[in-house]
Protein backbone atom coordinates (compact mmCIF):
# COMPACT_ATOMS: atom_id res chain seq x y z
CA UNK A 1 0.00 0.00 0.00
CA UNK A 2 1.41 3.42 -0.95
CA UNK A 3 0.42 5.54 2.03
CA UNK A 4 2.03 8.71 0.68
CA UNK A 5 -1.10 9.05 -1.50
CA UNK A 6 -3.42 9.50 1.48
CA UNK A 7 -3.03 13.24 2.06
CA UNK A 8 -5.91 15.65 1.98
CA UNK A 9 -5.59 19.23 0.68
CA UNK A 10 -3.91 20.32 3.91
CA UNK A 11 -1.12 22.76 3.04
CA UNK A 12 -2.39 25.65 5.17
CA UNK A 13 -3.34 23.35 8.03
CA UNK A 14 -0.01 21.48 7.98
CA UNK A 15 1.90 24.76 8.07
CA UNK A 16 -0.23 25.91 11.00
CA UNK A 17 0.25 22.81 13.16
CA UNK A 18 3.90 22.04 12.33
CA UNK A 19 4.99 24.19 15.25
CA UNK A 20 3.43 21.62 17.62
CA UNK A 21 6.07 19.03 16.66
CA UNK A 22 7.86 18.98 13.28
CA UNK A 23 9.25 22.53 13.29
CA UNK A 24 10.80 21.98 16.70
CA UNK A 25 13.54 19.96 15.00
CA UNK A 26 14.43 22.49 12.28
CA UNK A 27 17.16 24.47 14.07
CA UNK A 28 18.66 21.26 15.42
CA UNK A 29 18.91 19.64 11.99
CA UNK A 30 20.33 22.73 10.30
CA UNK A 31 23.01 23.06 13.00
CA UNK A 32 24.39 19.61 12.11
CA UNK A 33 25.56 20.79 8.67
CA UNK A 34 29.06 22.32 8.53
CA UNK A 35 29.19 26.01 7.66
CA UNK A 36 30.36 25.73 4.07
CA UNK A 37 29.08 26.24 0.53
CA UNK A 38 26.66 23.69 -0.91
CA UNK A 39 26.04 23.52 -4.63
CA UNK A 40 22.86 21.45 -4.67
CA UNK A 41 20.57 20.85 -1.70
CA UNK A 42 17.38 18.76 -1.71
CA UNK A 43 14.78 18.31 1.01
CA UNK A 44 12.99 14.99 0.45
CA UNK A 45 9.43 15.32 1.69
CA UNK A 46 9.85 19.06 2.16
CA UNK A 47 6.35 19.67 3.54
CA UNK A 48 5.58 23.37 3.77
CA UNK A 49 9.22 24.39 3.43
CA UNK A 50 10.34 25.41 6.94
CA UNK A 51 13.53 23.35 6.86
CA UNK A 52 14.50 24.55 3.38
CA UNK A 53 14.00 28.17 4.43
CA UNK A 54 16.19 27.74 7.51
CA UNK A 55 18.91 25.96 5.50
CA UNK A 56 18.97 28.87 3.05
CA UNK A 57 19.22 31.38 5.90
CA UNK A 58 22.07 29.58 7.66
CA UNK A 59 24.13 28.16 4.77
CA UNK A 60 25.48 29.31 1.43
CA UNK A 61 23.45 27.24 -1.05
CA UNK A 62 23.38 27.73 -4.82
CA UNK A 63 20.51 25.44 -5.82
CA UNK A 64 17.65 24.15 -3.69
CA UNK A 65 15.18 21.41 -4.63
CA UNK A 66 11.96 20.60 -2.81
CA UNK A 67 10.34 17.19 -3.31
CA UNK A 68 6.83 16.78 -1.94
CA UNK A 69 3.83 14.59 -2.66
CA UNK A 70 1.18 17.09 -1.52
CA UNK A 71 0.37 19.90 -3.93
CA UNK A 72 -0.94 22.21 -1.22
CA UNK A 73 2.13 21.69 0.99
CA UNK A 74 4.43 22.37 -1.95
CA UNK A 75 2.54 25.60 -2.63
CA UNK A 76 3.23 26.69 0.95
CA UNK A 77 6.91 25.78 0.51
CA UNK A 78 7.16 27.97 -2.59
CA UNK A 79 5.68 30.87 -0.63
CA UNK A 80 8.18 30.37 2.19
CA UNK A 81 11.14 30.53 -0.19
CA UNK A 82 10.11 33.79 -1.83
CA UNK A 83 12.79 36.42 -1.33
CA UNK A 84 15.77 34.11 -1.76
CA UNK A 85 16.43 35.60 -5.18
CA UNK A 86 20.10 34.58 -5.30
CA UNK A 87 19.20 30.87 -5.10
CA UNK A 88 17.96 28.68 -7.94
CA UNK A 89 14.78 26.95 -6.74
CA UNK A 90 13.21 23.81 -8.22
CA UNK A 91 10.12 21.99 -6.98
CA UNK A 92 8.89 18.49 -7.76
CA UNK A 93 5.36 17.32 -7.02
CA UNK A 94 6.15 13.62 -6.82
CA UNK A 95 5.62 10.63 -4.58
CA UNK A 96 8.94 9.57 -3.07
CA UNK A 97 8.15 5.93 -3.82
CA UNK A 98 8.04 6.77 -7.52
CA UNK A 99 11.82 7.35 -7.16
CA UNK A 100 11.98 10.47 -9.37
CA UNK A 101 15.10 11.16 -11.41
CA UNK A 102 17.16 14.35 -11.11
CA UNK A 103 19.79 15.86 -13.38
CA UNK A 104 21.80 17.06 -10.39
CA UNK A 105 24.04 15.36 -7.88
CA UNK A 106 23.28 16.67 -4.38
CA UNK A 107 25.90 17.52 -1.78
CA UNK A 108 23.31 18.27 0.93
CA UNK A 109 20.23 16.08 1.48
CA UNK A 110 17.64 16.18 4.25
CA UNK A 111 14.75 13.81 4.89
CA UNK A 112 12.97 14.53 8.15
CA UNK A 113 9.74 13.11 9.59
CA UNK A 114 9.45 10.92 6.49
CA UNK A 115 11.10 7.52 6.82
CA UNK A 116 8.23 5.77 8.63
CA UNK A 117 5.94 6.59 5.69
CA UNK A 118 8.28 4.66 3.39
CA UNK A 119 8.05 1.35 5.28
CA UNK A 120 8.79 -1.36 4.20
CA UNK A 121 10.72 0.08 1.24
CA UNK A 122 13.40 1.99 3.14
CA UNK A 123 16.22 -0.02 1.55
CA UNK A 124 15.02 0.89 -1.95
CA UNK A 125 14.71 4.55 -0.92
CA UNK A 126 18.28 4.56 0.38
CA UNK A 127 19.51 3.04 -2.88
CA UNK A 128 17.65 5.77 -4.78
CA UNK A 129 19.20 8.48 -2.60
CA UNK A 130 22.65 6.97 -3.09
CA UNK A 131 22.21 7.30 -6.85
CA UNK A 132 21.73 11.07 -6.65
CA UNK A 133 24.32 11.64 -3.91
CA UNK A 134 27.46 13.66 -4.60
CA UNK A 135 30.61 11.80 -3.53
CA UNK A 136 31.30 14.46 -0.88
CA UNK A 137 27.68 14.96 0.08
CA UNK A 138 25.93 14.88 3.45
CA UNK A 139 22.64 13.16 4.22
CA UNK A 140 20.81 14.04 7.41
CA UNK A 141 17.59 12.18 8.17
CA UNK A 142 15.45 11.86 11.26
CA UNK A 143 13.52 8.95 12.70
CA UNK A 144 10.81 8.95 15.36
CA UNK A 145 10.54 6.38 18.13
CA UNK A 146 7.56 6.50 20.52
CA UNK A 147 8.77 5.98 24.08
CA UNK A 148 5.84 3.74 24.97
CA UNK A 149 5.99 1.27 22.06
CA UNK A 150 5.09 -2.31 22.96
CA UNK A 151 4.68 -5.04 20.31
CA UNK A 152 4.75 -2.46 17.52
CA UNK A 153 2.06 -0.26 19.06
CA UNK A 154 2.95 3.08 20.59
CA UNK A 155 2.41 6.82 20.70
CA UNK A 156 -0.32 7.92 18.32
CA UNK A 157 -1.32 4.29 17.71
CA UNK A 158 -2.61 3.99 21.26
CA UNK A 159 -4.70 7.14 20.94
CA UNK A 160 -6.16 5.93 17.67
CA UNK A 161 -6.94 2.43 18.94
CA UNK A 162 -8.79 3.92 21.91
CA UNK A 163 -10.76 6.13 19.50
CA UNK A 164 -11.52 3.09 17.30
CA UNK A 165 -12.90 1.25 20.30
CA UNK A 166 -15.14 4.16 21.24
CA UNK A 167 -16.80 4.15 17.81
CA UNK A 168 -17.06 0.37 17.64
CA UNK A 169 -14.25 -0.27 15.14
CA UNK A 170 -11.86 -3.13 15.90
CA UNK A 171 -8.32 -2.22 14.83
CA UNK A 172 -7.53 -5.95 14.54
CA UNK A 173 -9.74 -5.98 11.46
CA UNK A 174 -7.31 -3.58 9.77
CA UNK A 175 -4.98 -6.32 8.60
CA UNK A 176 -3.51 -4.13 5.87
CA UNK A 177 -2.66 -1.27 8.22
CA UNK A 178 0.87 -1.25 9.64
CA UNK A 179 0.62 1.06 12.64
CA UNK A 180 3.16 3.82 13.13
CA UNK A 181 4.85 2.03 16.03
CA UNK A 182 5.77 -0.75 13.61
CA UNK A 183 6.56 1.48 10.64
CA UNK A 184 9.15 3.47 12.58
CA UNK A 185 11.20 0.32 13.24
CA UNK A 186 13.56 0.19 16.20
CA UNK A 187 16.86 2.06 16.27
CA UNK A 188 19.03 -1.03 15.76
CA UNK A 189 17.05 -2.05 12.66
CA UNK A 190 17.24 1.44 11.17
CA UNK A 191 20.97 1.64 11.82
CA UNK A 192 21.43 -1.67 10.01
CA UNK A 193 19.39 -0.45 7.02
CA UNK A 194 21.35 2.80 6.74
CA UNK A 195 24.71 1.04 7.10
CA UNK A 196 23.96 -1.12 4.07
CA UNK A 197 24.26 1.97 1.85
CA UNK A 198 25.81 4.88 3.76
CA UNK A 199 28.53 5.65 6.27
CA UNK A 200 26.99 6.82 9.55
CA UNK A 201 29.34 9.38 11.07
CA UNK A 202 27.16 9.94 14.11
CA UNK A 203 23.60 9.98 15.35
CA UNK A 204 22.09 12.29 17.93
CA UNK A 205 18.85 12.01 19.80
CA UNK A 206 16.52 14.18 21.81
CA UNK A 207 13.26 13.69 23.63
CA UNK A 208 10.23 15.48 22.28
CA UNK A 209 6.82 15.86 23.84
CA UNK A 210 3.84 16.79 21.69
CA UNK A 211 1.51 19.15 23.57
CA UNK A 212 -1.68 21.03 22.69
CA UNK A 213 -3.95 23.54 24.43
CA UNK A 214 -7.34 22.22 23.33
CA UNK A 215 -9.09 19.36 21.56
CA UNK A 216 -9.30 21.15 18.21
CA UNK A 217 -5.55 21.75 18.14
CA UNK A 218 -4.88 18.03 18.34
CA UNK A 219 -7.60 17.19 15.83
CA UNK A 220 -6.00 19.65 13.38
CA UNK A 221 -2.54 18.23 14.11
CA UNK A 222 -3.74 14.68 13.60
CA UNK A 223 -5.44 15.44 10.29
CA UNK A 224 -2.48 17.41 8.93
CA UNK A 225 0.19 14.98 10.11
CA UNK A 226 -1.43 11.62 9.40
CA UNK A 227 -3.84 12.52 6.61
CA UNK A 228 -6.06 9.56 5.79
CA UNK A 229 -3.66 6.93 7.12
CA UNK A 230 -5.58 6.01 10.27
CA UNK A 231 -9.04 6.65 8.80
CA UNK A 232 -8.81 4.81 5.49
CA UNK A 233 -10.92 1.88 6.70
CA UNK A 234 -13.35 3.80 8.93
CA UNK A 235 -16.91 4.16 7.55
CA UNK A 236 -17.53 7.77 6.52
CA UNK A 237 -20.52 8.06 8.85
CA UNK A 238 -18.19 7.42 11.82
CA UNK A 239 -15.41 9.86 10.88
CA UNK A 240 -16.78 12.88 12.75
CA UNK A 241 -17.15 10.84 15.93
CA UNK A 242 -13.66 9.39 15.47
CA UNK A 243 -12.09 12.85 15.36
CA UNK A 244 -14.20 14.03 18.27
CA UNK A 245 -12.83 11.15 20.35
CA UNK A 246 -9.29 11.79 19.13
CA UNK A 247 -9.49 15.29 20.59
CA UNK A 248 -10.98 14.15 23.89
CA UNK A 249 -8.38 11.40 24.35
CA UNK A 250 -5.56 13.84 23.60
CA UNK A 251 -6.73 16.28 26.28
CA UNK A 252 -7.17 13.43 28.76
CA UNK A 253 -3.51 12.51 28.17
CA UNK A 254 -2.51 16.15 28.61
CA UNK A 255 -4.20 16.15 32.01
CA UNK A 256 -2.62 12.84 33.06
CA UNK A 257 0.91 13.16 31.65
CA UNK A 258 1.41 16.79 30.59
CA UNK A 259 1.79 15.72 26.97
CA UNK A 260 -0.16 13.86 24.29
CA UNK A 261 2.71 11.74 23.00
CA UNK A 262 6.37 11.44 23.94
CA UNK A 263 8.96 10.32 21.41
CA UNK A 264 12.67 10.03 20.83
CA UNK A 265 13.75 11.90 17.72
CA UNK A 266 17.03 10.64 16.29
CA UNK A 267 19.09 12.44 13.66
CA UNK A 268 21.45 10.40 11.48
CA UNK A 269 24.40 12.17 9.83
CA UNK A 270 25.62 10.13 6.86
CA UNK A 271 27.94 10.23 3.85
CA UNK A 272 28.62 7.92 0.92
CA UNK A 273 30.67 4.82 1.63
Amino acid sequence: MNNTKLWINDGDLYDKVSSYRQEQDVDWIVSLFPKEEYNNYIDIGCGSGSLMRKMLKEHNIKNVTGLEGSESRLKEAKNKLKGFDNVNKTYYLKDILEYPKFNLKFDAITMTSVLHWLYPYEDKVFEWIDGMFDDKGILCLTTYHPNDTINGIGGTDKIVIEAYNKIGVDYNLFGKLDLIGKRTRDIVSIEKLINQIFEIHFSKNKQANMTVDCEQQYIDYHIATFGGFYTQFIPSKKLAKFYENIGKIAMKRMEEYGFVTSIEVRAWYCTKK
